[in-house]
């Protein structure tokens, strides 16, 4: 074998000459120019710039070592050599009307995606917000129970929510609202506004969280009387992380 301070001592190669060097790690080779290993014989230091591709290997090493959380998106671009990591708000947005199941039991909000459900990378304080127009309810006085959990795994405590709405069959019209909350549970009142015998109802939820243990959550919703009623295009629900799960205040607070 070899070594860097015995290659002094062997036959002077010519300009163009190079060594091939293999990583041990993954056996990916890198082509280093003769005069660099002579420098390197001499006593001299060795940078990125002297290997051919070493920057690049770098580069795609560390792109895919990070990985994105909840509320994180990483984008890395081979072409500009950069790395742009960037806050997102998870959110699900329904694009179609979706009509609910005609039953009195808990059932998902959404079907943009296959299961409506909410996967946590993290634990934490979340704030959330949520907006709801549904029609083809019951005529029958009465409207539905939210739950913030629904089916879902994941571990919630500490809650807090408000409901602001109106059970009318023009929700949209303007007209008096009211509203109900929940603390320490997933769930609100049934009916979440005050019932009345309208066929629809336009809510705002808002609220915040602690997620104490990883799992999934599936906003869901509960009829108070049984109809295909229907989650119209243009309702959402919106998450963000604020901090840890025992951190109950930012910096500035003293």
């Amino acid at each position: 074998m070899t070594r860097i301070q015995d290659l002094a001592s062997l036959e002077t190669p010519g300009d163009d000459d190079a060594m091939l060097i293999a990583r041990a790690r993954d056996g990916v080779w890198f082509k280093v120019p003769w005069s660099v290993i002579a420098d390197l014989a001499g006593g001299g230091t060795l940078t990125a710039a002297d290997i051919t591709d070493f920057s690049e290997a770098v580069d795609d090493r560390v792109g895919s070592l990070l990985s994105p959380g909840n509320g994180v998106a990483i984008t890395y671009d081979d072409g500009a050599n950069q790395i742009v990591i960037s806050a997102v708000e998870p959110y699900i947005y329904q694009n179609a009307d979706y009509t609910l199941t005609s039953t009195t039991a808990s059932q998902r909000l959404f079907n943009q995606t296959a299961n409506g459900r909410f996967t946590f990378a993290q634990t934490g304080i979340y704030k959330f917000e949520c907006q709801l127009i549904i029609d083809t309810m019951s005529a029958t006085s009465g409207n539905a129970l939210f739950n913030l959990l629904g089916a879902g795994t994941a571990t919630l405590a500490g809650h807090l929510f408000h409901v602001i709405g109106i059970d009318a069959t023009t929700p949209t019209n303007a007209a008096a609202q009211t509203g109900s909350g929940a603390r320490a549970t997933n769930t609100t009142p049934a009916s979440m506004v005050t019932a009345a015998t309208g066929t629809a109802m336009l809510v705002t939820i808002r609220g915040i969280f602690r997620c104490t243990g990883l799992g999934t959550m599936i906003p869901s919703l509960s009829l108070v009387t049984a109809n295909g009623a229907v989650v119209k295009a243009g309702s959402h629900f919106s998450l963000y992380r604020i901090g840890d799960v025992t951190t109950y205040n930012s910096t500035g607070w003293d």
